[in-house]
């Protein structure tokens, strides 16, 4: 078997030949890929690099074509999730298709070989020039798509600033507010502190008050007790010299000095009393509410 055989048809190559720089990497005469002597010798001086067999063409595209296919692609992907964009999609599928079938008839017709057939050179640039337009139309559109939803976004972004920025003042101010209420707070704690005081001092002072007259009070019961006996024992003196008229008299007369003498022991002991009186209302009663 021959070192070089060719891709076409198996046969050792020697002359008139040329290597494809696809991945198949294989040579071909120029008959079998039906590029004439005088066209494989201009290739010779130009440089072969280029140069795919029809095989690695359709499986691998030109490279200017096949990074548009792949930039369509990519566009594509980036809005199919977009209903604005449907339309837009179908088209790009549209030329994808388009490129795909130009590409393949180009191969097939040898129009990449064989560029010296000037019929066949307007009919590539017709082909190409074609498919051009309809992607610089495609792009247009696209274009004109995309900076409308710019814009769309930028006012809608616009409009998120505008509503972040009130909610933001509107913290402050809740901050703010939420601030003096610490501050009255605390205020209206010392206060209160400061009435419990106030209060405690007056339960202190009314109980001071309420042992000192509850003493007076006793003191004035045993007094009265010791009156009440001291009148006891007058009439008693009375019953013995009831029979002396001159005792008798004199008895009324003690009596009577002693009543009066006592008379204003009674009278205190009432206002005492009235005092008293006032002073347990005054405790039972329920502490007047303080306002700040």
């Amino acid at each position: 078997m021959s070192k070089y055989p060719c891709g076409e048809r198996g046969i050792g190559v020697k002359y008139s030949s040329i290597k494809c720089t696809g991945p198949c990497s294989l040579w071909f005469h120029g008959g079998c890929v039906n590029i004439t002597d005088k066209r494989l010798k201009k290739l010779s001086k130009e440089g072969t690099t280029v140069w795919k067999c029809k095989n690695c063409c359709i499986s691998h595209p030109l490279p200017t074509t096949n990074h548009l296919l792949d930039y369509q692609a990519s566009e594509t992907s980036l809005f199919k999730d977009n209903p604005q964009t449907e339309k837009s999609t179908s088209s790009t599928d549209i030329l994808n298709n388009s490129i795909k079938e130009l590409e393949c008839s180009l191969v097939e017709n040898n129009f990449l070989d064989d560029l010296n057939n000037d019929e066949h050179k307007l009919q590539m640039a017709a082909k190409i020039g074609s498919a051009l337009l309809e992607e610089n139309k495609l792009l247009k559109e696209e274009k004109f798509k995309l900076e409308t939803r710019l814009t769309i976004l930028e006012g809608k972004l616009e409009e998120s600033e505008i509503e972040e920025r009130k909610y933001i003042d509107r913290i402050e101010i809740l901050l703010q507010q939420n601030a003096d209420s610490q501050d009255q707070f605390k205020k209206e704690k010392q206060l209160r502190k400061e009435t419990q005081i106030i209060f405690e001092e007056h339960d202190l002072k009314l109980g001071q008050l309420i042992d000192s007259h509850l003493k007076k009070l006793d003191q004035q019961e045993k007094t009265i007790l010791m009156l009440q006996k001291i009148v006891d024992e007058q009439d008693a003196i009375n019953k013995t010299y009831k029979d002396s008229s001159t005792q008798t008299t004199t008895l009324v007369n003690d009596c009577t000095e002693n009543t009066q003498s006592l008379l204003p022991i009674l009278i205190e002991l009432a206002e005492i009393k009235t005092k008293l009186g006032h002073l347990e209302l005054a405790i039972t009663s329920p502490p007047p509410e303080t306002t700040t």
